[in-house]
């Protein structure tokens, strides 16, 4: 349990939680998904049970503070976002703005960049180390995302090979990092656009078992991991990670799901629907007079 030492361009100051880990990054991620976790808990607890998983929801947000590291617990809070908005109906609402977002933020780049429009003071509240140019570059991430396209060029069909960044990166020297910071770019990086493809596919079929038949715990989790990793290396981390383990679980989860979709009761001929269960009303019709 411990704090981070100094990383210029990385980690910033040496105040930032990092517990057992050895980078603040995955303390965030733990603690996001401990968060997020007793958080369902607690929607079903009653009573004394309800007080106590409260408490750790608590401590877990507190600890995500403390490590300072702000993105997963925004892709947490969105992921939950998305998913109540298409629960509710409101899923045609999110293409357009999404779609306005994106345009918004490319259009203020296009006029001169945020510099121009969001106050450096503003900024430099915000940012770890007091500087506006960590805000403005996403904590270094729009320095480290050309040079990993670059090195994805080398080879662009099969990769560089798995855990390839810990040597890729050494050319990088801004600072010292091991991966891409963004799992789409991470995928290319190793495995080219074959794994790029077979990563995609799972995906896209868990996203779809959430637009078929959705689950609150499983479908929350795929968008956080799909979220996450348009900043970190997300379930492509050099080594396994929680997040890891937590996407395995909802793999089988949607594997479920899809069986129960898919598979034919015994004894109903293909293309029915299944009985309707027999009404417990009283009836009203002719018998009952």
């Amino acid at each position: 349990m411990g704090l981070t030492p100094p990383s210029p361009g990385s980690t910033g100051t040496a105040d930032r939680l990092r517990g057992l880990t050895d980078h603040p990054i995955p303390m965030a991620e733990v603690a996001a998904l401990f968060t997020f976790a007793v958080g369902a808990l607690w929607m079903r607890a009653r009573g004394l049970g309800r007080f106590a998983l409260g408490l750790l929801v608590v401590a877990g947000a507190v600890t995500a503070a403390l490590t300072q590291s702000r993105l997963p617990s925004m892709a947490m809070v969105a992921s939950v976002l998305a998913y109540l908005t298409y629960r509710r109906g409101g899923w045609l609402l999110m293409v357009p703005t999404l779609t306005l977002t994106v345009g918004g933020v490319l259009f203020l780049e296009a006029m001169g960049g945020f510099a121009a429009v969001l106050p450096p003071d503003l900024l430099s509240l915000i940012a770890r180390s007091g500087n506006s140019h960590e805000i403005l570059s996403l904590s270094g991430r729009l320095d480290i995302w050309p040079y990993a396209i670059d090195r994805i060029a080398e080879s662009p069909l099969i990769g560089h090979g798995a855990a390839s960044g810990m040597l890729l990166f050494k050319g990088f020297m801004r600072w010292k990092i091991t991966h891409a910071h963004n799992m789409y770019l991470q995928v290319l990086l190793y495995l080219g656009l074959v794994g790029f493809v077979v990563l995609m596919g799972l995906l896209l079929s868990q996203l779809r078992m959430f637009l078929l038949a959705p689950s609150p715990v499983r479908d929350i989790l795929v968008l956080y991991v799909c979220l996450k990793g348009l900043t970190e290396q997300s379930i492509l981390s050099n080594m396994p990670t929680g997040t890891v383990a937590v996407w395995a679980v909802t793999i089988g989860m949607a594997a479920m799901a899809w069986r129960r979709a898919t598979v034919r009761p015994a004894g109903r001929p293909a293309g029915t629907a299944p009985a309707s269960p027999a009404s417990t009303t009283p009836s009203h019709g002719y018998a009952g007079r």
